[in-house]
């Protein structure tokens, strides 16, 4: 039983775990954050890359050729 007697509450991971348990469950914590974090970075990418294109595209034909010319 996973429970305590006194109130009835869980017992902590560290203490129902077995170390090779835990270790495996902080290998996938680990992996979760790290594509998390990729997930993250790729789509603060997209974001500034469509902000730019919008940016760009609510100029006037002047100011198309200029970003173009001088990427400004």
């Amino acid at each position: 039983m996973n429970k305590t007697n006194e109130t009835g509450q869980l017992e902590p991971l560290t203490h129902r775990l077995n170390p090779h348990q835990q270790a495996r469950r902080d290998i996938r914590i680990e992996a979760r954050k790290t594509i998390a974090q990729q997930l993250s970075r790729e789509h603060a990418i997209t974001r500034g890359i469509a902000a730019t294109t919008l940016s760009v595209l609510r100029r006037g034909l002047w100011g198309r050729l200029k970003w173009l010319l001088f990427g400004r």
